[in-house]
């Protein structure tokens, strides 16, 4: 298990992962880089606002907030990155933050609050998407590691911000759009590992 973990780690969600955690050290200590990427829902009449809509999950908001993203990003890149492409990692985190940051903006807007958008956990919810997609699709040759952190990720669910209406179907809109992309145009050959079966 633990050469599996060593050897198959998900590089790129680790680079992503301490991104996050540099923004993180940023946005506390210096008040002026949070306030510049947290995304509102007046932004959207505001053109020169609009790169908020990309840079709204640097806003990491706490250390419990980027563990939580954290170990998502990483258990769910331990399928995507091993099971299919860097091309699904990006895919996957470019809609994940704009799907999630439209559909927060348009409901939020809809009900006429400007309350603000920041967090990666809306990427952990597309990454959680695919994760589920890249499970399913290589059900039958996920090595014995693979399926406990499988079913890991299933139990994530739990986790799902029903407090807010807004939060909530934008994180559902994002688990539905990257879960529909990942199983159409995913790249999830069933391939076997099999040193670790």
């Amino acid at each position: 298990m633990k050469d599996f973990l060593i050897e198959k780690r998900p590089r790129l969600c680790l680079l992503i992962i301490g991104v996050f955690f540099i923004f993180n050290i940023l946005t506390l200590f210096i008040p002026v880089v949070g306030n510049a990427v947290i995304l509102y829902p007046a932004n959207l009449s505001q053109p020169l606002t609009w790169y908020r809509f990309i840079t709204y999950p640097l806003f990491v908001g706490g250390l419990t907030n980027w563990v939580y993203a954290s170990l998502v990003i990483i258990l769910t890149g331990y399928l995507i990155e091993n099971r299919g492409s860097r091309i699904v990692v990006f895919s996957v985190l470019f809609l994940s933050t704009i799907i999630g940051g439209v559909a927060y903006v348009l409901l939020s807007r809809y009900k006429g609050e400007d309350v603000p958008f920041a967090s990666p956990t809306i990427i952990a919810w597309g990454f959680w998407s695919a994760g589920i997609v890249a499970g399913i699709k290589n059900r039958h040759v996920l090595s014995k590691v693979e399926k406990w952190i499988f079913g890991i990720i299933i139990l994530c669910i739990l986790n799902l911000t029903v407090g807010n209406l807004e939060t909530c179907l934008s994180q559902l809109l994002v688990i539905l759009v990257c879960g529909c992309y990942c199983f159409i145009r995913g790249e999830f050959p069933s391939k076997s590992m099999n040193p670790y079966l």
